[in-house]
């Protein structure tokens, strides 16, 4: 009898199976021959697996490197002219170390002229650069201009005067004063010989609220809280409190703040080098509260350095730049080693008789090589844009605003 074949259709042979029966023929005769088909599937199988491995390594080896190409030829076809403005660059770092804050940023940095945010003046008159407008300071140019809640406070040889935003001026003292202003702008300090007269301003001009004699020779240069300061004949800082009496310091300056807490200058015992203090003012005068380094620069801007309205950094302008002291770092650096000098986390251009005037906590405004430009804590130095009546010489005005 013939043999039934199966219904179900037998299953196709696969590639595999037709290379090992021709590898099974042409071999019958080795015996125990070793699976030659399976070893070269096997070995096809890598090289198939290692050849994809190898293509996906080098592809992502060449996006990489793409990548990185496209980055750097970014940065080298950009160029300062491309930034916008001439100034609109980073200063030339002077002597000593900088330290910059390396904050990470996703957005390309704005080198954009700004608008001019502070005041000026010219003659005897008055930029407003919040209405855009001129005002007379009503009297000859003023020596100096500063920016106080009720207008401006200017002085000159007749005496000092407050001009409000309408216009309007009121005898704040008459004569020959010298004086400063307290960090809020609400008292006025002057001294004429040996008299020192401590005056409220308001918008009927300045009233007297005390007084006191103070050594010969001393000049106001400014308040912590409402102490007032004074540089003395010796060259330290003497402070005077309503009802006290006129205490000598062991400073050789002191930068004024709205706050009880601020910082000044020291004479290093050993070398006599200035250093930055921290001070602090209480019943018993200035008193050092910690150190924050020494550098020979500080004495260059002496009287012209600014506190931020926030009180964290100082503006140090000198002979070739400025700097931008980040204040509470320099303490923990002169903690953590003694040799550390103040960190610097800016600089920008300016010139070496400048005053600056911080626009707000992070913006100081400066002038620099016949222009006027803004810095920022940030290293960011930008060109102010002045409106068509103001030009680059007009001398900027203090903020005395709380």
């Amino acid at each position: 009898m013939r043999a039934l074949r199966s219904r179900t259709p037998a299953a196709p042979v696969t590639a595999d199976d037709a290379l090992r029966q021709l590898f099974a023929q042409r071999a019958s005769d080795v015996a125990a021959a070793p699976d030659i088909a399976g070893i070269a599937l096997g070995q096809a199988k890598r090289i198939t697996r290692r050849r994809v491995s190898i293509g996906g390594i080098a592809a992502a080896m060449a996006f990489v490197i793409t990548l990185g190409t496209a980055v750097a030829m970014r940065d080298w076809w950009i160029t300062d002219e491309s930034t916008g403005g001439g100034g609109g660059v980073n200063g030339v770092a002077g002597l000593g170390e900088v330290e910059f804050d390396a904050t990470a940023t996703e957005s390309a940095i704005d080198y954009s002229p700004i608008a001019l945010r502070v005041d000026v003046t010219v003659d005897n008159r008055i930029f407003d650069s919040a209405s855009d407008k001129w005002l007379s300071t009503g009297g000859t140019e003023p020596a100096t201009v500063v920016r106080v809640p009720l207008g401006w406070l200017a002085g000159d040889t007749s005496g000092i005067r407050l001009v409000q935003y309408d216009g309007t001026t009121k005898t704040v003292a008459s004569g020959r004063y010298s004086w400063a202003v307290s960090g809020d702008g609400s008292l006025i300090a002057t001294v004429s010989g040996t008299q020192l007269s401590l005056r409220q301003v308001t918008l009927h001009g300045g009233v007297e609220v005390a007084s006191t004699t103070v050594p010969e020779g001393d000049t106001p240069v400014g308040f912590v809280a409402s102490t007032v300061l004074l540089a003395g004949a010796t060259g330290k800082i003497d402070a005077w409190q309503t009802g006290g009496p006129v205490d000598e310091s062991e400073l050789t300056y002191v930068y004024g703040s709205a706050q009880p807490v601020t910082f000044g200058l020291i004479a290093s015992p050993g070398s006599g080098r200035p250093c930055l203090a921290q001070v602090s003012v209480g019943v018993g005068g200035l008193r050092k509260a910690a150190m924050a380094g020494c550098h020979d620069l500080l004495a260059q801007g002496l009287r012209r350095s600014a506190v931020s309205p926030d009180g964290r950094h100082l503006a140090v302008p000198f002979d070739g730049g400025m700097w931008i002291v980040n204040l509470a770092r320099s303490v923990l650096a002169f903690a953590a080693n003694p040799a550390a000098p103040p960190v610097w986390v800016a600089t920008c251009a300016s010139d070496g008789d400048a005053t600056p005037v911080w626009q707000d906590a992070k913006t100081v405004v400066t002038t620099a090589h016949g222009a006027i430009i803004s810095c920022g804590v940030d290293g960011v130095q930008r060109d102010v844009r002045l409106p068509k009546d103001v030009n680059a010489s007009a001398r900027l005005v203090s903020n005395h605003l709380p």
